[in-house]
Parts: structure tokens; sequence; C-alpha cells
């Protein structure tokens, strides 16, 4: 079975669908799936998203906020779990040490309300 990508006349494709389409095909070839293979998977990705939140009004934030999101997800993961000190996490993260201590903070203080939220839930 060949893949349903987009054409141009496609209205299947068209506007946001397209374009996050287009997207997921452009970091999977970056990734190194070519040909049939990153536009088969293009398609099954796109139309996983439009079956899971298909009908919803969806924010999706700009790729330099979803970036810092996930950068600093990554530097408490690396303090909490690794035990990374601030020194070596400035060092690998190329920030400064009061940025990783602000970080540190704000994603500890994130995750004591989710943690009690989870808790108050049960």
């Amino acid at each position: 079975m060949s893949p349903i990508t987009p054409t141009r006349n496609s209205k299947a494709w068209h506007g946001t669908v397209g374009d996050m389409h287009a997207a997921i095909t452009a970091v999977l070839r970056d990734s190194g799936y070519v040909g049939e293979q990153s536009a088969r998977l293009a398609s099954d990705i796109a139309m996983s998203v439009c079956t899971a939140l298909g009908g919803r009004v969806v924010y999706l934030p700009r790729g330099d906020s979803v970036r810092r999101a996930t950068r600093d997800l990554r530097i408490f993961s690396d303090w909490s779990e690794l035990g990374l000190n601030p020194i070596a996490l400035a060092k690998k993260y190329r920030l400064s040490m009061q940025t990783i201590y602000d970080i540190i903070g704000r994603q500890r203080k994130h995750h004591s309300a989710l943690n009690e939220g989870a808790i108050e839930s049960t």
C-alpha cells in the first residue's frame, strides 16, 4: 500500500495538516529516513495527531519555547537523576550558574506541584 502523501490539489492535506506533514517529513529525512519510508511514517504520524487532537482548538508553542522547555527538563533530570552539579550543568549547557539555579528552582517548584496534585487525587 502506498502512503497517502499531500499534493498541491489534495484537500485532505491543506493548511495546518499539510504544514505538519511537511515538517514531519523533513525531520524524518534529516534523521536518515528516505523516500517511501519517510512519506509513510510522516503520513502515519500526521494521521495519529489528527486522530488524537482532531476537532480541538490546540495551541502549539513556537519552536524556541519548546526547545527551551525541553532543555530545562533535561537540566533538571541531569541534576535530580544523574546527580550532575550546577557547575557541570553550566558547562554542559553553556549557561551561567545563575541560570542553572533558576531553572532547577522553577523545575523543582513545578515538579512539587505536580506531585502534590497526584497525591491529592489518590
